[in-house]
């Protein structure tokens, strides 16, 4: 989607940009009429999307509503918690609290591990230390979970939306990014032409060819000697001899 919404901005800054010089280049302006404005569906996609990735809380009042109540839930958790660590401090192990499958644990010394009441939900390598869910908490931790798959669903509910938002406008889509494609090769063909001081060449019609200081684009310039050649109906072949042409 975000790669989507990148094309969508690509195709406005090309046609406010051509805009400016369409009248020296009036194929590229042809070229370029034939963009789809897809404002609103990058203005959507904006919206749901964040410059980080992630789906934005403004994406769905119901998704706001879930991730402020998860906030308020680990709120309350940490505070809870941490007066709980408090009144638990001589049967840690350590003071830092740690998470083992989604919970806050305490990691107590295995051997006041009856003295904590709650769901045992690890133990150490060592054996030494036993993570332990209080169940003063345990409520607390089975909303928070509750509260992120409700989270989950609506965040997958939205992208499915927003996937079937840009499906309705899908070969809009695909026809500005070969536009921009096509520009892009251009672009490539004239920044190689100007970087090794080439021309276009013109047609004509007649049956001849006429090329002035030719060289291989893939030598060295300052090594290549370039040629001319002259071929009409009267003159139609050229011999290249030379050590390094086979000799004849």
């Amino acid at each position: 989607l975000n790669h989507v919404s990148n094309d969508i901005e690509t195709s406005i800054k090309l046609i406010k940009h051509l805009d400016k010089i369409k009248d020296d280049f009036p194929l590229i302006s042809e070229l370029c009429s034939q963009f789809t404005d897809l404002s609103s569906l990058n203005k959507e996609i904006k919206r749901v999307i964040t410059p980080s990735l992630t789906v934005s809380d403004n994406a769905s009042s119901e998704l706001k509503a879930i991730r402020q109540k998860i906030k308020s839930l680990e709120s309350q958790l940490n505070s809870r918690i941490t007066s709980i660590a408090t009144s638990y401090s001589s049967y840690l192990s350590d003071v830092n609290l740690t998470i083992r499958e989604g919970h806050f644990v305490l990691p107590v010394k295995t051997g006041f591990k009856n003295k904590v009441l709650g769901i045992v939900y690890d133990v150490s390598d060592s054996g030494n230390t036993t993570f332990i869910e209080p169940l003063e908490i345990v409520q607390i931790n089975n909303d928070i979970a509750s509260k992120k798959i409700e989270e989950a669903e609506e965040v997958r509910k939205i992208l499915k939306g927003l996937t079937s938002l840009v499906l309705l406008q899908e070969g809009e889509v695909i026809k500005n990014n070969e536009i921009i494609a096509r520009l892009d090769f251009l672009s490539s063909k004239a920044r190689y032409s100007l970087d090794n001081d080439m021309n276009v060449a013109k047609l004509s019609d007649k049956q001849e060819i006429h090329l002035t200081d030719a060289r291989h684009p893939l030598i060295d310039k300052s090594k290549v000697v370039s040629n001319d050649y002259h071929l009409n109906s009267d003159k139609r072949i050229v011999i290249i001899s030379g050590p390094n042409a086979g000799g004849k």
